[in-house]
């Protein structure tokens, strides 16, 4: 009985105590624990992301001239190829027939005047006086007939010489060949199948000159100007960061798209080819030594813009006018000065005058320890 007594006040003492202290406690924890920032200078700019493709500024587009069946192809994409190599050829029997039809006539004439004039001479007297027509009077009509026909003969073969040029130039073209050096980026033919002068065959490009092209609106393309740095990402090669500028600015609008195409080059190596993925960062509204501060720092009340500073352990409210907002920070025009202490958080929970006590690490664990304790307080209150 007597222990039962001892136990029971000794709980009832040890509870009074533990009053006592969580009074105490509550009392020296009655603040709202803050994270502060000294208030700088510093500069601010909007960014925007524009995602565009990337393309060759020497780019060969292969069309042949003659149209035809394909009969060969000598390249594949990918293959690095200089200017004349043979990229494939076309048959058409038209060009070959001619050309051939032609070369043979040619020949024969040749060989037809080449035994004219192994002819063996015809004696003449040396003293016959000279006709009319030139010849001398007692010469064999025969030879007469043979001397204008070599000239009959020299004239065609001057017609035929000139027509296989032709022939063979036309010849020629059914062997399509490079006309600059590069890669081979796209092959639109097979064999067997049939190229025209109608649609491309082959696309050459020049892997070291590439440049990215990015479309903007209207209500951008008066902020960009020539020149201008860009950072630029490629998706396909994980290559990031890498410094391009602003190289020409369209004043016409795609007429399909209505954006305005923006051409931006880089002097860095890269390694893409036509149509791979880019990503520009271009930079906007640049303002330098301006004070600025976080977005989540600045409390709306009933639609006034206000931040809070720590002056002595209490916190201030303070009317602040911004200017740019990129979203993560603000700029401040009129409100705070430099060295400032910004309570950057905890600010959702505070009021003008409100005991704060600064403090580092994880503000909700702090916030959440306080909340606690209060509870504790309310139910030995009870």
């Amino acid at each position: 009985m007597f222990l039962s007594i001892v136990l029971t006040f000794s709980i009832i003492l040890s509870a009074c105590t533990m009053k006592k202290d969580n009074d105490k406690e509550v009392v020296e924890d009655n603040f709202i624990p803050v994270e502060v920032e000294n208030v700088t200078k510093g500069n601010i700019y909007d960014e925007l992301t524009f995602v565009g493709r990337f393309a060759s500024s020497e780019e060969a587009v292969v069309i042949p001239s003659v149209p035809g069946k394909v009969k060969s192809i000598e390249v594949k994409p990918g293959d690095e190829v200089k200017k004349g190599q043979l990229l494939f050829t076309i048959e058409n029997e038209e060009v070959e027939k001619q050309a051939e039809t032609t070369k043979k006539a040619l020949d024969d004439l040749k060989s037809k005047r080449e035994s004219l004039i192994n002819m063996p001479p015809t004696a003449v007297d040396p003293s016959a006086s000279i006709d009319g027509n030139g010849y001398p009077v007692g010469m064999d009509k025969a030879v007469m007939d043979e001397s204008n026909k070599l000239d009959e003969i020299d004239g065609k073969i001057g017609e035929l010489e000139l027509s296989y040029k032709q022939a063979k130039a036309a010849l020629d073209k059914l062997k399509v060949t490079s006309t600059v050096d590069g890669v081979v980026t796209y092959v639109n033919i097979k064999e067997g199948g049939v190229a025209t002068n109608q649609d491309f065959s082959m696309l050459i490009s020049n892997l070291d000159n590439m440049y990215l092209e990015i479309n903007v609106t209207d209500n951008f393309i008066n902020k960009l100007e020539r020149g201008k740095e860009v950072l630029i990402d490629i998706p396909s090669t994980d290559e990031k960061n890498i410094i391009g500028k602003i190289d020409s600015i369209s004043l016409s609008p795609n007429a399909r798209t209505g954006l305005y195409p923006v051409k931006i080059t880089t002097d860095e190596k890269i390694s893409v080819t036509n149509g791979s993925l880019g990503k520009a960062y271009i930079k906007f509204d640049e303002k330098s030594d301006v004070v600025a501060i976080p977005s989540d720092a600045v409390v709306d009340i009933d639609g006034e813009k206000y931040a809070y500073t720590v002056v002595d352990n209490l916190a201030v409210e303070t009317s602040i006018t911004i200017g740019l907002d990129t979203g993560n920070i603000i700029e401040v025009v009129k409100g705070l000065n430099v060295g400032d202490k910004l309570i950057v958080k905890g600010q959702n929970y505070v009021q003008d005058k409100s005991k704060v006590k600064v403090v580092g690490g994880d503000i909700k664990w702090v916030f959440l320890t306080f909340l606690l304790k209060s509870q504790l307080l309310y139910w030995w209150l009870l």
